[in-house]
C-alpha cells in the first residue's frame, strides 16, 4: 500500500503504476489526517496568538521553550497525535 499526496500533473504516473501498487489518494487538503496540523494550532494559540513580533528572532524565543519542552515525550503530544 503506499498513500500519496498527488497532484494533478502526475495522473499518467498514477495509471502507468496503479497495477503494480494498491494506491490511497488523500485529499489536496486534509489536516485532520496530518497530526502536526494539531500541534500547530496548538502552539499558535499558545505561543503565538494575539501578539506582535516585529522580529523573527522574537518568533523563534516565543516558540522555544514551548518547543523545548515538548522534545521530551509527553501527555500532550500522544494526545495531538493521536498516540493515545
Amino acid at each position: 500500500m503506499l498513500v500519496i499526496i498527488t497532484p494533478p500533473f502526475m495522473k499518467t504516473w498514477r495509471h502507468d503504476v496503479a497495477d503494480h501498487f494498491g494506491l490511497h489518494f488523500l485529499p489536496p487538503y486534509s489536516p485532520e489526517l496530518n497530526p502536526i496540523e494539531r500541534v500547530w494550532k496548538l502552539i499558535r494559540r499558545c505561543c503565538l496568538h494575539n501578539r506582535y513580533f516585529p522580529t523573527l528572532d522574537d518568533v523563534v524565543s516565543a516558540l522555544e521553550p514551548r518547543l523545548r519542552a515538548w522534545s521530551r515525550p509527553n501527555l500532550t503530544l500522544k494526545r495531538l497525535c493521536g498516540i493515545i
